[in-house]
């Protein structure tokens, strides 16, 4: 019989060496731990011993040769040296929900904040090719669901996982990344700078594989039941027919999670996935509400501040908190009401009667015209495109109207952000859907359904629009 390995306190070494084990997956190494009653007495098992469990022989060599420790040993050392914690299941931080699945990992390699682990969070997944629409609702969702609390999981690869981990990092929430490498291999290298960010703000980044394990295509299937394992839910944003986010949604479903989905232009194949999903189930996904209300009564308890005691009276609750705002906008917050839409050429008008007023606010509303040319670019492309034929509704039509309209919509929700930095977000996006509407009516006029005429003014008023959010960006560049 080989000598027991020396006993850290939660039995890291042999956890870790069963994981390290050749042969062995998750769930052949939890029934093996099962049958010697812990992780410890696997150690102290005869040759024999092992390989009556059923175990590959290569695997029972392995363990009663000491190679598993030793391998052990040389990943402990390595994690010490970059400074990753190292989780097992009988880890206090080890997640809870993760450990309710079928085949959870038995040890976790983690960069940053363990704690955040067993926080509630909710799983982001899609493409990683999106539409600008895709990736700014994915940036939105996510920084408006770890604004209430929620930890926000993905996986690090580009494009929603990227802008889910951005939108949370913007909210100054906490988000987790699930690495299909080793902890140490930031993958893609251009999320260096992001995973710095995730860390400076209290998440992590996790990893079942083995320090320095490189980007093996079969590793990122097998890291997304994590993704959904730890999470209450997981939401989908853009997925194509044979997209991976689909094993994702498999598993969530697996594991008992509650699948969201939000849902896209049918003529986009990036909208197969969330449309399909609907359509089977998952729950649509407009805002950040719409999560929230099916979340589980003890998670919203968890996340929801308890009232104060101490309030010497009582306050109604607003829709437009100006706490920390600078003179200016708390009087134009003053005239915004909860219940009524206010045009802007009134607040212009309200604004211009007072005196005290300062120049740059009024120069934030005379910039914003830019939202009524959107709006009239709007309604010109509806009128336009009512000649084309009835089987054009669900393709250029559709697209078109879509484009513009996004125009006004993202200006108008980025006037709802609070900095700066925010609102130049959503102008850029509405910029995005300006180029995208160009090419339509270009389409448009090449496929004869769009008249020459009609053709140059709508995109006059397309290049109009452009000029007018890139003058205003650049002013808010200016001024932070």
């Amino acid at each position: 019989m080989p000598n027991a390995v020396a006993t850290p306190a939660t039995h890291i070494l042999e956890w870790l060496a069963i994981s390290l084990t050749a042969g062995l997956g998750p769930t052949k190494a939890r029934k093996l731990v099962e049958h010697f009653g812990s992780a410890e007495a696997v150690f102290h098992a005869s040759l024999t011993e092992l390989e009556s469990t059923g175990i590959q022989a290569v695997s029972a060599q392995s363990i009663a040769t000491g190679k598993s420790a030793e391998l052990a040993r040389e990943e402990i050392a390595r994690a010490a040296a970059a400074g990753v914690t190292v989780l097992t299941v009988e880890d206090s931080c080890y997640p809870v929900r993760l450990k309710e699945i079928y085949d959870p990992p038995l040890v976790l390699c983690v960069r940053g904040n363990p704690e955040v682990l067993r926080q509630p969070g909710i799983a982001m997944v899609g493409t990683r090719h999106p539409t600008p629409y895709g990736s700014g609702m994915a940036e939105r969702l996510a920084c408006d669901l770890a604004a209430q609390g929620l930890v926000i999981i993905s996986g690090m690869a580009r494009g929603i996982d990227t802008a889910s981990h951005r939108g949370a990092i913007s909210a100054k929430g906490k988000t987790v990344a699930v690495f299909g490498t080793g902890v140490d291999v930031i993958y893609p290298k251009e999320n260096s700078r992001l995973s710095e960010q995730i860390l400076a703000l209290g998440g992590a980044l996790i990893s079942e594989f083995a320090m320095g394990t490189f980007a093996a295509p079969q590793n990122f299937p097998i890291r997304n039941r994590i993704l959904s394992g730890m999470s209450v839910g997981v939401l989908v944003v853009e997925a194509a027919e044979y997209s991976g986010t689909r094993i994702t949604a498999r598993c969530a479903l697996e594991q008992n999670r509650d699948v969201f989905a939000v849902p896209g232009n049918v003529t986009n194949k990036n909208s197969w996935g969330p449309n399909t999903l609907i359509k089977q189930g998952a729950k649509l996904v407009a805002t950040w509400e719409d999560v929230w209300e099916d979340l589980p009564p003890e998670v919203k308890l968890a996340l929801t501040p308890p009232a104060s005691s101490e309030s010497g009276s009582a306050t109604s609750a607003s829709l437009f908190p100006d706490e920390g705002l600078p003179p200016h906008e708390k009087r134009i917050l003053s005239l915004l009401k909860a219940d009524e839409a206010t045009h802007i050429d009134e607040l212009v008008e309200r604004l211009s009667a007072c005196s005290h007023m300062t120049e740059a606010a009024m120069q934030i509303f005379r910039n914003l015209k830019v939202w009524e040319r959107a709006h009239t670019l709007t309604l010109d492309v509806y009128q336009s495109s009512k000649s084309f034929p009835r089987e054009e509704i669900y393709g250029l039509t559709s697209q078109m109207r879509r484009a513009s309209a996004s125009i006004g919509a993202n200006i108008a929700e980025g006037t709802c952000r609070r900095g700066d930095a925010d609102f130049a977000r959503f102008l850029q996006i509405a910029a995005g859907s300006a180029s995208e509407l160009e090419y339509h009516l270009l389409l448009a006029r090449d496929l004869k359904l769009l008249q020459a005429s009609d053709y140059e003014r709508l995109s006059g008023e397309a290049v109009e629009v452009k000029r007018m959010l890139a003058s205003l960006m650049k002013t808010l560049r200016a001024d932070s």
